[in-house]
């Protein structure tokens, strides 16, 4: 097993810290692609493990046993192309952005719901949500697959490759630090839109490695997806009982938040989507 880490030009220890725990740092190795995705797509080609575990530098894994028991998921049933850890409330996160990992959370204890309980785990024969940025995959699906760029993107070819079984694993878990509040949420999204509909085709071909397959918008955002969003305040009831603070608040305002993201940038927002999907 290797441990590698791609560093996107970090201003703190990372490479350093890194290095003292024996991993193989690249530093900033930006010809080989673009952003974040570019980054996951090189990390994974840089290795040959047999199965690959993606974190992001946003995300923080809470158990110690966590690669072991995600790992054992995968090695115990050889149709298990995907083990998925949950996401876990930060003690010290934000409300918003304990709200969102709420929401993820839900997300996931939803689709659990419709596979059966297999070694203390869940096993979905089609994975319906966005692989999580600490899910573990199977190499060899992966590579079918035409390798990392965006988790919607990645899903959809493995669903169409019928490479889509995954196993949920609730002992293991990872904090996202995602956005502190709506005003970074919805700065993120518009610089996420400005970003895609920039690009031009060379650069998006780069961008996302020339992958086939791609999602159709339709798949992307279908009814049970936007019907969640939609519903979001009524699920504020659960999450109130779940939580001591404001977290449960947000889900009265996220349609709003979301819409109004779109409203700014009406035109951005469906190029970018089309680009996107």
């Amino acid at each position: 097993m290797s441990l590698i880490v791609v560093d996107g030009g970090s201003s703190d220890s990372t490479a350093a810290i890194a290095r003292s725990h024996g991993a193989v740092v690249f530093v900033n190795p930006g010809q080989y692609g673009y952003g974040l995705q570019g980054a996951r797509h090189f990390g994974e080609n840089a290795g040959s493990a047999e199965y690959v575990w993606n974190v992001d530098s946003d995300n923080y894994v809470v158990e110690p046993t966590a690669a072991a028991d995600l790992l054992n998921a995968l090695q115990s049933d050889s149709k298990v192309q995907i083990a998925v850890p949950l996401v876990a409330v930060d003690p010290e996160g934000s409300s918003f952005s304990n709200w969102l990992s709420l929401e993820d959370l839900s997300n996931i204890e939803h689709m659990a719901r419709t596979g059966r309980s297999q070694h203390d785990n869940f096993v979905v024969v089609e994975m319906t949500y966005g692989i999580t940025n600490a899910s573990m995959i199977r190499r060899s699906a992966l590579h079918a697959a035409g390798g990392f760029d965006s988790d919607v993107r990645l899903l959809g070819r493995l669903q169409r490759l019928g490479l889509s079984t995954a196993a949920i694993v609730p002992t293991a878990h990872f904090y996202h630090a995602q956005a502190t509040s709506w005003k970074s949420y919805r700065t993120k999204w518009i610089r996420r839109i400005a970003f895609y509909s920039d690009m031009t085709g060379d650069q998006l071909r780069r961008y996302f490695a020339e992958h086939p397959l791609p999602v159709s918008i339709r798949g992307t955002i279908g009814s049970s997806t936007l019907f969640r969003f939609l519903t979001a305040p009524f699920r504020s009831a659960r999450q109130l009982m779940l939580t001591r603070d404001s977290t449960w608040g947000w889900g009265l305002v996220f349609p709003f938040i979301l819409f109004s993201i779109v409203i700014r940038h009406p035109v951005l927002f469906l190029r970018a989507w089309v680009s996107f999907a």
